[in-house]
């Protein structure tokens, strides 16, 4: 934002003149303290202006030999300050714009660090979820292969048993067979015989339940091998979604790198134009400094020719200093 301050600055010198005449016409001599009580407060440093400027005034007005208009020095003072305040306005916009820029660059990061942090409650999550299906996983990899070892030893017992049962049942038919061939010698026998074909009955049953088990311990081993291969198919699916927000992770990273970067070279032009306006502000000290000089050696040109000391005679101020 532009800043004007001429018309504040020659308000304010207008004022403290008023006061000062005041004090003249009162038969007091106007200094920075007591026209600052008599004004009731101030800026020290505007009513000194506006004292030095009163004095410069009445200083051109007592200078009868010395041929300057006093609107030739109120132009000259007026461009003077003309010239002052376009600097600091130039250097205050200046500084303005820089630091909106910042302001900028710093509500960007702080969106980005807002992001960031979002990325990584993103990534957080996302390992928490893989470290949990990685425990289910081992969990139900270690009852596989538990129920894999009991189906394993039921179906190694169902097929012992299988064995032992044929071995019984061949024994018992061999025994029919031999016991068939005395059936017309020994009648006794029949019954003997009808035993031993319910007890081969039986064990062929045995062995059929025994069939039937090994069955559904294959079937459930199948099932459990599906459940963990779908289990490491989503344990990849979620590696590739944590490979995917480690890699925004770094994309936010760099990111934030840049913009720290951005706002050093601000910085650094910030301090440049800071200078710059140091500089500035001694020029106009030089100036103001040599225009005092000049109006000091106007008074020792009036002072030799005059050879005696002129009553001031204020005039009411037409510029600004």
């Amino acid at each position: 934002m532009k800043l004007d301050l001429t018309d504040a600055v020659a308000a304010a010198d207008a004022a403290v003149a008023a006061v000062c005449d005041a004090m003249v016409k009162e038969g007091l001599k106007p200094s920075t303290r007591s026209v600052r009580e008599r004004m009731g407060g101030g800026s020290y440093t505007t009513v000194l202006r506006g004292v030095q400027h009163w004095r410069e005034l009445c200083a051109a007005c007592a200078a009868d030999d010395i041929p300057l208009d006093p609107v030739i020095i109120q132009r000259f003072r007026a461009q003077y300050v003309a010239i002052s305040n376009q600097a600091s306005n130039d250097a205050n916009m200046r500084a303005a714009d820089a630091e909106e820029t910042v302001a900028q660059l710093a509500a960007e990061l702080e969106g980005m660090a807002d992001r960031l942090a979002e990325r990584e409650g993103e990534l957080s999550t996302a390992q928490t979820q893989v470290q949990q299906q990685q425990g289910q996983l081992a969990e139900r990899a270690g009852a596989l292969e538990k129920l894999k070892a009991e189906y394993a030893a039921a179906i190694d017992e169902a097929n012992k048993r299988a064995a032992s049962e044929r071995a019984q049942a061949e024994e018992l038919r061999q025994e029919l067979v031999r016991k068939s061939i005395d059936l017309a010698q020994v009648p006794g026998l029949k019954e003997e015989l009808e035993a031993a074909r319910q007890t081969a009955k039986s064990s062929a049953h045995q062995v059929a339940e025994a069939r039937q088990i090994a069955a559904v311990a294959e079937e459930r081993a199948e099932a459990h091998f599906d459940r963990a291969c779908q289990a490491a198919l989503r344990e990849t699916k979620l590696e590739a979604q944590l490979q995917r927000l480690q890699e925004q992770q770094e994309k936010a990273l760099a990111t934030e790198r840049a913009l720290q970067q951005d706002i050093l070279k601000l910085s650094t032009a910030g301090s440049a134009l800071e200078a710059r306006c140091l500089v500035q502000l001694s020029e106009i000290a030089q100036l103001r400094e040599a225009a005092r000089k000049a109006v000091a050696k106007d008074d020792e040109h009036a002072s030799d020719r005059d050879g005696e000391e002129v009553a001031p005679t204020p005039r009411e101020p037409r510029g600004t200093v």
